[in-house]
């Protein structure tokens, strides 16, 4: 039995490198699967190993399977290898988006990624953020994992379409604001400077603090996150709300 459609689930949900480990894997021992070797063709597609793609298809297509590969797929790698004359006589299909503006217009469209939601998780480190989207050429849902930065700007393929994405600060930042809305009123953000007063002499050593905790610098902030956004998740469970 193929192992195709758990590669499939792992790229549909954006976890390419796994995918990708678990196609390497099973194409060792299996390397006469053809659903096996046309959904690595769409792995390689989607992390931009070009000839690496083009030659395993020219492969897929000796073998008889080369139908397999879906045109959303085979116009992606000929925009890869900028054979725009291999476009021509590709009929135009009714969706996505972007395909139909490739074939109509001679022109490939990036689509803006707009999240319309956020969660923030913390684990020995930086705050790392979630951001629930959509591709706006085909509607897949997506999860975008950005860890905390001052310049967001990430370019990439869809998963699901092949379309050309961008997520940029200006999407992330208008997501954070309606996401965490209260946190910038005028008490939230007089607690937090409270907080920060509060904790500023102990680290700096003007106040008693053991020793360790000063030690530990940053490390001590990414512990002070963890500790407030497990509180915060918690009061929201015990209200039956969403984290």
């Amino acid at each position: 039995m193929s192992v195709a459609p758990d590669i499939l689930a792992l790229r549909l949900s954006g976890h390419l490198t796994a995918a990708m480990m678990k196609a390497g894997e099973a194409l060792q021992s299996t390397p006469g699967d053809l659903p096996l070797m046309a959904e690595t063709v769409r792995l390689l597609i989607l992390t931009q190993q070009t000839e690496i793609a083009s030659n395993l298809y020219q492969n897929l297509s000796a073998a008889g399977a080369g139908k397999s590969l879906e045109q959303r797929a085979l116009v992606r790698l000929a925009l890869q290898l900028d054979r725009w004359d291999l476009l021509e006589e590709m009929p135009t299909p009714e969706g996505p988006s972007w395909l139909v503006t490739a074939l109509t217009k001679h022109r490939d469209p990036v689509g803006a990624i707009l999240p319309h939601g956020v969660k923030v998780s913390v684990a020995n480190g930086p705050s790392i953020f979630h951001f629930a989207s959509s591709c706006p050429h085909c509607t897949h849902a997506l999860e975008v994992v950005v860890p905390v930065s001052l310049l967001v700007c990430r370019d990439w393929i869809c998963p699901a379409c092949f379309g050309l994405l961008n997520m940029n600060h200006h999407g992330v930042r208008s997501c954070l604001k309606n996401s965490f809305a209260d946190l910038l009123q005028m008490d939230a953000i007089e607690s937090d400077a409270e907080v920060v007063e509060f904790l500023r002499p102990k680290l700096m050593g003007a106040e008693t603090m053991e020793n360790i905790a000063r030690s530990m610098g940053q490390e001590y902030h990414f512990m002070i996150n963890e500790i407030l956004l497990g509180f915060l998740n918690s009061g929201d469970e015990d209200q039956g709300g969403a984290a």
